[in-house]
């Protein structure tokens, strides 16, 4: 069972509390101690990420972004829909 299996979904990428959308971003690197990730989305516009909820994540992986904070790892999106 993953996390979102439950969740209810509205139709939308925004929070319903905040309106802030979920991205999914590619992270490009880590800082030193590994808290604050550089990630690029599709167009590759840069953002600092942090990552405290995703601890064991490198270089390359996908992540779900919701204002600032990666939440989950993802996969790469399918040819298209990025």
């Amino acid at each position: 069972m993953t996390i979102l299996e439950n969740a209810v979904c509205d139709g939308s990428t925004h929070c319903i509390t905040c309106s802030d959308a979920v991205e999914l971003l590619q992270l490009e690197s880590l800082s030193a101690d590994r808290s604050v990730g550089m990630c690029v989305d599709c167009h590759r516009n840069r953002s600092e990420v942090l990552l405290a909820l995703v601890p064991d994540v490198k270089p390359g992986d996908w992540l779900l972004v919701h204002a600032g904070v990666a939440l989950l790892p993802s996969t790469a999106p399918a040819e298209g829909q990025a």
